[in-house]
């Protein structure tokens, strides 16, 4: 598969970050609780997507190196429960955006690993480089401008 449907999904995904990012930044169209309501939330769907990914490269890698496989298993749970835990665990909405911008660059730390390991394909950890730094810098640039 070539990497261009992928990179364009990717980038159509950065697009709820983008839309209530700029809402932050310029005061509307949605309220400033509703814009950070929803990058929280959509951050923990995306944070459960990635999961899933590390749990795909499980099930791929369990008869060759099964050692590897139940660690990432274990690592692949990591990220939902992480955002679960953004969403109900934490009442400070600073503290809920700057926890996801951790989890995610934590969550792309392990793709580079990944990467070095041969497990990952080089364009898709230079694509989850590119999308990281965009949501981390909405995560950011939220957090910077959130009223507090």
């Amino acid at each position: 598969m070539k990497p261009t449907l992928p990179a364009v999904l990717v980038l159509t995904g950065a697009l709820p970050f983008l839309s209530a990012t700029l809402s932050l930044v310029a005061g509307g169209p949605f309220h400033p609780t509703t814009s950070v309501v929803m990058l929280i939330t959509y951050a923990a769907v995306i944070l459960s997507f990635l999961g899933g990914i590390h749990w795909g490269l499980a099930l791929k890698i369990m008869g060759d190196a099964p050692t590897s496989a139940t660690r990432l298993f274990i690592l692949s749970v990591l990220p939902s429960l992480a955002g679960w835990g953004i969403l109900f665990g934490l009442a400070n909405p600073h503290w809920q955006l700057a926890a996801a911008a951790g989890v995610f660059a934590a969550v792309w730390a392990l793709d580079g690993l990944l990467t070095v390991q041969g497990i990952l394909p080089r364009w898709f950890f230079n694509l989850r480089s590119l999308i990281t730094a965009i949501v981390v810098s909405c995560l950011g640039v939220s957090w910077w401008v959130l009223p507090p």
